[in-house]
């Protein structure tokens, strides 16, 4: 008897390899600072390490051990697979009433895994009720000599449109590569090295791992734009004829909070000529890293252990322009960031701003804007004067990042904004010139 049981178990154990399914989650989005009383989405994409398909399936996720939420996931189209993932936004949003740091967990669920070592995610989240407007900080590694570079060159270049987002591009072993550039990226891979990469906000603690799927980044980084425990500020000038720059960083604290802190400051070049691989020649390169001012290690000893709340920490610097960049296509970009005993780190807040060499700069424009009233009801009155040839937007945006709003400046003095259709809440404005924003204010709609 036992004879006659031997080959069917074994069909049955290879027909089980074969039909593997092995389910496990990536791309966990949602920033680490959140509003307190917002709802915000979570995303998380859904993958399988086999060849077998996943037609169905739950993802489920809860707060501090709290309720667990379970989202079905029906999925059609031959089912999720090892060669594709499926993005998936849970419900219900998350909604957390009250400050302080949270631990978000969340997880697949279907009986035909065969592995739940990597079924699930964590992150940490903070909820505040005091905040500054936040940015976020994506670093890339692209090369002239990367044939899918330029396809994510189109990703980064769209982002950096967006007035929440910070740009870095480095280069690998080509004309616009250093070294103190190459070695900083390159930490951040546990295998092989590979063009294009990207990591978002440093990591976020170890929980963003550098990835080349460059039609993710977009979505990493959008569900991440909301607020910041902290003010960041930059601003700089550049001297035509001694080509010094003079830059200085402002760093304030909304948030009681204690750790080790850094800064950062790049120089950039954009619109740079070039060649470029599986693109049409001459090639136009943007967002360029041509130097590390606070080098791989960054910049410390500026802000204390534990920060007082409210108070304004500044570094000020001089860096002089080699003659070889031009000194009108320059960017600074600049962040803040904390690191752990793991030495991993995170980025808080992050700014940037080009060059504004013949025409007049960020900070003398913000003297020609007023809002009001504020907090709104229906109605306020946008007073400016923002003569000149180019075009000035208005864009809205709540606390979770999301544009609500978006209108086009006249060429006069004042224009009357309708909020009628916004929900109540807080809300950030950003007046742009073009595509390069000149001042953020903040909305409390009634």
């Amino acid at each position: 008897m036992k004879k006659k049981i031997i080959l069917p178990v074994l069909f049955l154990l290879f027909v089980s390899i074969l039909n593997a399914q092995d389910a496990y989650l990536d791309g966990l989005t949602i920033g680490k600072y959140l509003a307190t009383g917002v709802n915000y989405s979570i995303k998380v994409n859904l993958k399988n390490h086999e060849g077998y398909p996943i037609t169905s399936c739950s993802v489920k996720w809860q707060i501090d051990n709290g309720t667990v939420h379970s989202t079905p996931v029906n999925i059609g189209g031959g089912g999720v697979t090892s060669s594709n993932y499926l993005p998936v936004t849970l419900t219900p949003s998350l909604n957390l009433s009250s400050e302080g740091a949270y631990d978000l967990k969340v997880w697949v669920y279907f009986s035909g895994d065969t592995n739940h070592d990597n079924d699930t995610l964590y992150k940490s989240v903070t909820a505040l009720s005091s905040y500054a407007t936040g940015r976020v900080l994506i670093e890339d590694y692209t090369a002239t000599w990367c044939q899918y570079c330029p396809a994510a060159n189109t990703v980064i270049n769209t982002l950096s449109s967006n007035s929440r987002v910070v740009v870095a591009s480095f280069h690998n072993s080509d004309m616009y590569s250093f070294t103190n550039g190459e070695n900083y990226v390159e930490s951040y891979y546990s295998g092989s090295i590979f063009t294009p990469g990207a990591i978002v906000n440093r990591g976020e603690m170890g929980t963003y791992t550098i990835n080349s799927n460059h039609p993710t980044w977009s979505s990493d980084v959008t569900g991440r734009i909301g607020i910041s425990p902290v003010d960041f500020q930059l601003n700089f000038d550049i001297d035509r004829d001694s080509r010094v720059l003079d830059y200085t960083v402002t760093t304030n604290f909304k948030y009681a909070m204690s750790g080790d802190y850094y800064l950062n400051v790049y120089v950039l070049e954009n619109n740079i000529q070039g060649s470029q691989t599986n693109a049409t020649n001459p090639y136009t390169h943007q967002h360029v890293v041509r130097t590390m001012l606070g080098g791989i290690d960054g910049i410390s000893g500026v802000i204390p252990e534990t920060p007082v709340l409210n108070t304004d920490y500044i570094y000020q610097n001089t860096y002089t322009i080699p003659s070889t960049w031009d000194i009108d296509q320059i960017e600074v970009i600049a962040y803040v960031y904390e690191k752990n005993d793991l030495n991993q780190t995170g980025v808080l807040n992050a700014a940037s701003k080009k060059s504004q060499t013949g025409v007049e700069n960020e900070y003398a424009l913000q003297d020609k804007i007023q809002i009001y009233p504020n907090p709104v009801a229906d109605n306020f009155i946008l007073q400016y004067d923002l003569s000149g040839n180019e075009s000035f937007y208005l864009n809205i945006y709540n606390a979770a990042g999301e544009l609500v709003l978006s209108e086009i400046l006249e060429n006069v003095q004042s224009q009357e904004v309708n909020i009628v259709e916004i929900k109540p809440g807080f809300y950030f404005g950003s007046i742009l010139k073009g595509t390069e924003k000149i001042q953020q204010f903040k909305i409390v709609k009634e």
